[in-house]
């Protein structure tokens, strides 16, 4: 079907790294910072090593993949609401396309901090850590964020 995720699998690099193995200047992952950091943990610094985890060789099975790597907000979080619906965010794909909505949920997008606050709520189900991703929902949930200028 055009437009969905081919099982909730993404084209790993080739060089036998996983997408968002790499880390930020500062150690962060920058594509596991959605599920592991609070809103105001994550600054432009973090939220560019996002950006460029992205635009790496890496690919969503969905039609609508390249606008979301070309920035456009609404198509991030249309592409991850149809992944939600079938799909636990705790593996590569997720990472890449709930760091997608991060992008423009750190930069006030209200629609993808919601979404966030969903994917996180989603993840939690059944986890030892369900509290701690409970809170983090629930502190996107509160109000879309602006990232912190870099350290």
């Amino acid at each position: 079907m055009p437009g969905a995720l081919d099982d909730g699998m993404a084209h790993e690099r080739t060089d036998g790294r996983r997408p968002g193995g790499g880390r930020a200047p500062d150690g962060r992952r920058p594509l596991r910072a959605w599920r592991s950091l609070d809103p105001h943990d994550i600054d432009a610094e973090l939220v560019e090593a996002v950006r460029r985890a992205l635009s790496g060789p890496v690919l969503v099975h969905d039609r609508r993949w390249p606008s979301v790597l070309g920035g456009d907000a609404a198509t991030a979080v249309g592409v991850a609401i149809r992944f939600l619906r079938s799909h636990r965010p705790d593996r590569t794909t997720g990472d890449l396309v709930m760091s997608a909505v991060l992008v423009h949920a750190s930069s006030g997008d209200p629609a993808a901090a919601l979404l966030l606050a969903h994917g996180l709520a989603v993840l939690a189900r059944g986890r030892p850590d369900a509290d701690v991703l409970g809170s983090r929902a629930r502190l996107w949930a509160a109000g879309p964020f602006r990232t912190r200028p870099p350290r």
